[in-house]
């Protein structure tokens, strides 16, 4: 199984460490945010995959919190697949 930082994205197979050895991020007390603040955290994930796993979860949930980080993703994504699905998560927070 496959760790990853949630700051810095380094991956650690089969280690499931307290304190990133990469970037010193404190993962354990990461582990215990709400599930919401998880979300908006795995925008920055290098995979896009999980990207556009959590902007559906976001926009189905319609959290307002998110828009800024779907804009961010928006203005700065060469993917255009994940631009459409952040304008798309948008567009449905609003409704």
């Amino acid at each position: 199984m496959y760790f990853f930082c949630p700051r810095c994205n380094a991956s650690f197979y089969n280690k499931d460490y307290d304190i990133c050895p990469e970037c010193g991020f404190n993962i354990k007390r990461y582990k215990k945010s709400d599930y919401i603040t998880k979300l908006i955290k795995s925008l920055n994930h290098r995979s896009g995959e999980i990207k556009n796993f959590s902007i559906n979860i976001l926009a189905e949930k319609k959290v307002k919190k998110a828009i800024p980080y779907l804009k961010k993703i928006i203005k700065k994504t060469n993917d255009p697949l994940l631009k459409i699905n952040a304008i798309n998560a948008i567009k449905k927070i609003n409704s």
